[in-house]
């Protein structure tokens, strides 16, 4: 896994460049790695408390599978 600042968009090498320390780079890095998965997984989480499905731009954004809401919408059946 590459981690250097040119691998990320151009609008954040200025906030990697202005990081104090190893510390709070790697944290943005990573945060940076990570988002869309995070993203992916909150929405999901939210389907499963909810019980109600995103809008279909959330969805295509995501790439959500009918499957994956299905199980998440049959969990929240489940618990009410």
């Amino acid at each position: 896994m590459e981690t250097e600042a040119e691998n990320f968009k151009e609008t954040h090498k200025e906030v990697f460049e202005n990081c104090p320390n190893k510390g709070a780079r790697w944290s943005l890095e990573s945060y940076y790695r990570h988002q869309k998965t995070r993203q992916r997984a909150a929405t999901l989480q939210r389907i499963k408390q909810t019980g109600r499905t995103p809008k279909n731009s959330t969805i295509a954004k995501y790439k959500l599978t009918d499957a994956e809401m299905r199980e998440c919408l049959n969990h929240f059946n489940s618990k009410n």
